[in-house]
């Protein structure tokens, strides 16, 4: 009986045949093939639905691994911080302080370096002129004020770049806060 055949007669998600068969659930021949990778001996099956039935706790402990369904686990939960005009002005104020010995003129991976995120999402931006920029040699070069600008910006504080740098500074500034 192949892997996919038993999936069917457990009613199981690939996913869950896998992961019984690797962890020795269901003894089964790995061929090491893409497909029709596994072999399993009806007695295998047969030992597997007698264990199944008499322990009906058996692999309950595997519910929560596939299933899409959150019940019983702890959610984050989310903060819900209301952003104001205030707060991006002094955000801006913060980042222009911070940020005094960046040159004025920016090539897209020096703002990479300083906000924690790709070129390629910054070409994203520039290309929805929400950064100015000019060419050069093929190249992107930005204004820091426009960096500084977009960056303070209430869309951009309000769902912030799920970066490390930029996280770090936003840590930075409410500390400052307080």
């Amino acid at each position: 009986m192949s892997g996919e055949q038993l999936r069917k007669v457990l009613h199981f998600s690939k996913r869950k045949i896998a992961y019984l068969i690797q962890n020795g659930y269901i003894k089964a021949i790995d061929t090491k093939k893409r497909s029709h990778r596994y072999l399993i001996k009806k007695e295998d099956v047969d030992v597997f639905f007698k264990k199944l039935n008499e322990d009906p706790f058996f692999i309950s402990n595997l519910s929560v691994k596939f299933t899409a369904v959150t019940t019983g686990i702890a959610k984050k939960k989310k903060h819900n911080i209301v952003i104001t005009e205030q707060d991006c002005r002094s955000f801006k104020a913060f980042l222009s302080k911070k940020w005094r010995d960046v040159p004025d003129a920016l090539m897209l991976e020096d703002v990479a370096k300083l906000v924690g995120t790709t070129r390629k999402s910054l070409n994203y931006v520039c290309e929805r002129n929400k950064i100015v920029y000019i060419m050069i040699r093929n190249r992107r070069v930005c204004t820091k004020d426009s960096v500084i600008e977009y960056y303070s910006s209430l869309g951009v504080l309000r769902n912030p770049i799920k970066s490390e740098t930029f996280t770090n500074l936003l840590l930075e500034y409410k500390s400052k806060q307080k």
